[in-house]
């Protein structure tokens, strides 16, 4: 009896091992599923700029920090001058390192606290906080400097890229972010009637 009890209890405690060492691999896959799927939603893997899911996201918590009383957010909407040249003449496989590139040269520009945003295709928007007017002046001659030294494997010598881009604050009568972004959207379409290549700012 008493070998019976001992048996049945040993058998007990590797069920129960067995179900709690179950339990706890599911989990992690789970886990890390889950993350994956956080990832495919917030992320592009391509340039390694935050999707656009997350970015309207933030721009709609960026926009209700405003009307707490946040100041100074700027919006930045650019695009990479005649991407479809790059793309169709040289190949889809440069027109991603394209887009790498010029990703990478905006995040050397920007701080880790300011979000890069692909909004869809070649186009791009930055959230850049704490920015007093009069300093975007320099912030984007900056990126723009950095953008026309990215190198780009495949490009024949002396090609390089160039960026348009446009500028705005939200203002008191804005009534969502995407009052805001329209802003943008018409500064980028001025610079681009400017030639390209330079940037424009429209506010209120």
């Amino acid at each position: 009896m008493i070998v019976l009890t001992a048996v049945a209890f040993t058998w007990l405690v590797l069920l129960f091992l067995m179900f709690f060492v179950y339990r706890k691999t599911r989990i992690k896959a789970y886990e890390k599923k889950n993350q994956e799927l956080k990832d495919k939603l917030n992320w592009d893997t391509l340039t390694g700029a935050s999707s656009r899911s997350y970015g309207e996201r933030k721009l709609v918590k960026e926009y209700e920090a405003f009307v707490g009383g946040k100041k100074n957010t700027l919006l930045l909407m650019m695009d990479v001058d005649y991407f479809k040249k790059f793309n169709d003449g040289y190949g889809h496989d440069v027109g991603d390192k394209v887009l790498k590139g010029f990703v990478s040269a905006i995040r050397d520009c920007t701080r880790a606290t300011d979000a890069i945003i692909r909004w869809g295709g070649d186009e791009f928007i930055v959230i850049l906080q704490n920015i007093s007017p009069g300093f975007q002046s320099s912030i984007a001659d900056k990126i723009l400097n950095a953008v026309r030294s990215v190198q780009v494997e495949g490009l024949p010598e002396g090609e390089h890229i160039t960026a348009s881009m446009g500028f705005t604050y939200f203002d008191l009568s804005d009534t969502d972010y995407k009052s805001a972004l329209s802003r943008a959207d018409e500064a980028l379409y001025k610079a681009k009637e400017c030639g390209r290549d330079n940037w424009q700012i429209v506010m209120i």
